[in-house]
């Protein structure tokens, strides 16, 4: 399969992303659910005097969005192969069409950048710390960016997948 030529073209990023437009818990829907990805990002100010205050704030607040299954979205998809780098994790899925999807977590680690040897460490706790350099929603600036650019991009979509 040629991949820039034909699944890229017709991919749509899925990303368990949580919405910065998100709605507040009093004007929930029925099925949203409330999470906050990162609550232990969040610390005290002699600890970001430290190691930065950088997105903490964003990283720990909760918020609202659409709950999904992957029998009912876009139709219905199926998973075909497990996926992610060294951060996080993907799932590839394909519709009835054979359209090609990939749900993405949000939620990162630096564990598996890590040699053996540093896992576990003071080394494991100050690189996943550090997640935090990175503002979450960062992704949902690039679609409309890159539109304006003329540039070919996803289109992310935010959902929870539940267990």
């Amino acid at each position: 399969m040629n991949y820039f030529g034909n699944t890229l073209s017709r991919a749509i990023l899925i990303a368990i992303f949580l919405s910065v437009f998100f709605e507040t818990a009093a004007g929930q829907h029925a099925g949203d659910t409330v999470l906050a990805l990162s609550p232990l990002l969040k610390r005290e100010s002699r600890h970001n005097k430290w190691w930065g205050k950088h997105y903490r704030e964003e990283w720990a607040t909760p918020v609202s969005f659409k709950k999904i299954l992957l029998d009912t979205l876009e139709g219905g998809v199926f998973p075909y192969a497990q996926g992610g780098g060294r951060q996080t994790k993907s799932l590839r899925l394909r519709d009835r069409h054979d359209r090609e999807y990939v749900l993405r977590s949000l939620q990162k680690s630096f564990t598996r950048a890590l040699p053996e040897d540093l896992r576990g460490t003071f080394i494991e706790t100050v690189m996943n710390d550090q997640v935090s350099l990175a503002h979450p929603y960062s992704a949902l600036v690039v679609a409309p960016l890159a539109e304006a650019a003329g540039i070919f991009h996803t289109k992310p979509r935010l959902y929870f997948v539940p267990d």
